[in-house]
């Protein structure tokens, strides 16, 4: 999602992820799904310009785009990631339940076969299910998904929404020198309990640098940055790291 230079029709969290969102929200109109209206707005208002700017069908917007766009780009692709960050979650999460629903059977299946589940969350198709109403305090379930490389379940992500972890530095180190913390934090990011229990979070949250050094946000920057760490395969170099 957090790629500088963003094609914004085809790119994740863009125009086709939207449409997908909407067609599975007609097949199953149960189906709970955030507004997005105004993400489509946004996003086909971006692609108005940028075709009337190009003269063609131009979906990239690129850094040269960005600035023809706007006097503050960086203002206004906070905005784009902002966007596609809620269209992103909302497909996966519709795409999640849809296949849940298919096939309850074999959602059973694999939660009866799983070895990683306990007695606070099951674990169905590498997602995280609450056993109980609230989650463990503190980092709990996101030292599961750091422990084994896990996601949050859509479920899961709207029974915690607000939640706010309270950990001391003991508890961050812990949960840092678990075997992929990059996957903990992204769960605590995709979730917001992230910002919750880190308030500086918010500063850098889809934050658009514009440098030799970013390739992403300053979020995402931060947490591929992590997870480079734990790819390392040379043992002295990642323990030093």
């Amino acid at each position: 999602i957090y790629q500088l230079e963003p094609n914004i029709k085809e790119a994740p969290g863009g125009l086709r992820d939207l449409q997908t969102a909407r067609w599975l929200q007609m097949l199953d109109p149960h189906g709970a799904l955030p507004d997005l209206e105004p993400a489509f707005h946004f996003l086909a208002g971006i692609r108005w310009r940028l075709h009337e700017a190009a003269g063609r069908d131009q979906n990239g917007l690129t850094f040269e785009m960005q600035d023809a766009l706007s006097a503050q780009p960086e203002t206004l692709m906070r905005d784009y990631f902002r966007h596609t960050r809620l269209i992103d979650l909302s497909v996966r999460h519709s795409m999640e339940m849809s296949s849940e629903r298919s096939g309850e059977l074999l959602r059973r299946f694999h939660e009866w076969r799983s070895r990683l589940s306990t007695s606070d969350f099951t674990v169905s198709r590498d997602r995280i299910l609450l056993r109980g109403h609230k989650p463990p305090a503190g980092l709990q379930i996101f030292e599961f998904a750091a422990r084994h490389s896990l996601r949050l379940a859509g479920d899961t992500m709207e029974r915690i929404r607000g939640f706010v972890p309270e950990a001391k530095w003991e508890d961050w180190k812990r949960f840092l020198n678990l075997p992929k913390p990059g996957s903990g934090l992204r769960a605590m990011q995709e979730s917001g309990a992230l910002a919750a229990a880190i308030p500086e979070w918010h500063n850098i949250e889809c934050l658009v640098t514009r440098d030799f050094y970013h390739r992403y946000t300053v979020d995402e920057h931060t947490l591929v940055a992590i997870e480079e760490l734990e790819n390392i395969q040379d043992g002295r170099f990642a323990e030093l790291m």
